[in-house]
């Protein structure tokens, strides 16, 4: 099937831009993230509880041990489950 509206493009071409983190630098602004890991070491708990944080703009707790504020904003959490 041809598609006259989509332009390949080559890797080569694309221009770096800047990243902006969140989270103590453990999620990239404006991004789709990915978090895998073991089954039941509490990726779920983790994740709804930056979820809740990032959407009323509240804060978590940093890898130092402070407390890091987020900027309110939308979230969309999806979960897929691998049971192999």
């Amino acid at each position: 099937m041809n598609n006259p509206e989509y332009k390949g493009v080559c890797a080569a071409d694309i221009e770096p831009r800047d990243v902006e983190f969140e989270g103590n630098k453990l999620f990239v602004r404006n991004s789709i993230n990915c978090v895998q890991g073991v089954q039941g070491e509490g990726k779920s708990f983790f994740l709804l509880a930056i979820c809740a944080a990032k959407s009323a703009g509240g804060s978590i707790q940093s890898l130092d041990g402070g407390k890091e504020c987020l900027d309110p904003g939308v979230v969309l959490y999806l979960s897929a489950e691998d049971d192999q």
